[in-house]
């Protein structure tokens, strides 16, 4: 019998981008710290594991020196690339269509010109999917959106998110989009194609799969690599045996950039007061390197992009699985 398939998603969200999601102050020199700090340790622990991932990229990330190289090496490594938008914008579920349709294109070409791919999928930031973002994606031509946390606990990572924002004036200030609303919970667990009227249900017809994220099942409690470091190694072992229990179901476990960055390297005062960016950056890289050994023990890491493409009748039939 052939293993339940998993696959290894990365959102580079920069750190430019973490430090305007929470209004932190940041040196000019830091801004694409992510990139240059924590891709070599994602390179290596991928390496080390004989894992292919697709890393999202915001497109806007392409404009700095010397990080189309650094995702080069991806892509000669056998990596994909997916489309993370063009500005990593707060508010992306309630931008309008044509704002849409920049944020996409912009980042596609941005992509294409920098590493030479086309991307075939896209995560929008903050979970914000929108029936206007999922048309634009089918008209171009998109093989899969993966923006859906179909989870009902999206408060609670509006509180925690609100906790570090309340730690900067800046931060008190900002209006945000982010994090899956209580009706996301409502879109099923597998891979679907997803309809334009309403991104949680399916839709046969539609030419673009939705690869929910970041859920694991029975209880649609948050299973991605920064929630299972902040509750440890027992949290992240009780929802991959749910995963186990249901074969049929492809796991999309999410990293962020984030996961593996030397923040305490920084000397930044938000960051360095701050719990989970603070950590020990080997402290996190065993935590990370233990849960993807763990994940391929149980599961045959392949990428979305070529699962998609080898088999669109299962995936099809899997669509009618509760």
């Amino acid at each position: 019998m052939a293993r339940p398939v998993a696959f290894v998603h990365v959102d580079l969200d920069n750190t430019w981008a973490i430090a305007d999601c929470y209004g932190a102050d940041l040196a000019p020199e830091h801004r694409n710290f992510v990139y240059e700090n924590a891709l070599p340790r994602f390179a290596a622990i991928f390496g080390e594991l004989k894992i292919r991932s697709t890393l999202f990229v915001v497109g806007r990330d392409l404009e700095i020196e010397g990080n189309a190289a650094r995702l080069r090496s991806f892509v000669e490594s056998g990596h994909q690339i997916g489309n993370h938008s063009q500005t990593h914008e707060l508010g992306f579920r309630d931008l309008t269509r044509d704002q849409i349709i920049l944020e996409v294109s912009a980042a596609e070409a941005a992509i294409s010109q920098n590493l030479g791919v086309t991307p075939r999928g896209f995560r929008a930031p903050g979970y914000g999917v929108s029936a206007n973002l999922i048309s634009v994606l089918i008209e171009r031509g998109y093989q899969y959106d993966s923006s859906i946390m179909p989870s009902p606990y999206g408060f609670v990572f509006r509180w925690l998110d609100g906790r570090l924002r309340r730690k900067t004036p800046r931060g008190r200030a900002l209006k945000k989009t982010q994090f899956p609303l209580l009706t996301d919970a409502q879109a099923p667990l597998h891979t679907y194609r997803v309809s334009t009227a309403k991104p949680t249900l399916p839709d046969e017809s539609s030419t673009l799969f939705e690869l929910p994220v970041a859920t694991s099942p029975l209880l649609r409690l948050p299973f991605q690599a920064s929630v299972c470091q902040r509750l440890g190694m027992a949290y992240f072992r009780r929802q991959l045996a749910a995963f186990r229990q249901r074969p049929e179901l492809p796991l999309t476990f999410l990293l962020h950039g984030a996961d593996l960055t030397d923040f305490a390297a920084m000397g930044n005062p938000f960051f360095a007061a701050s719990a989970f960016f603070a950590r020990p950056v080997a402290d996190k890289a065993a935590e990370i390197r233990a849960f993807l050994g763990e994940i391929a023990q149980s599961h045959n890491i392949v990428l979305a992009e070529d699962w998609l493409a080898e088999s669109p009748s299962a995936q099809t039939g899997s669509a009618r699985t509760p």
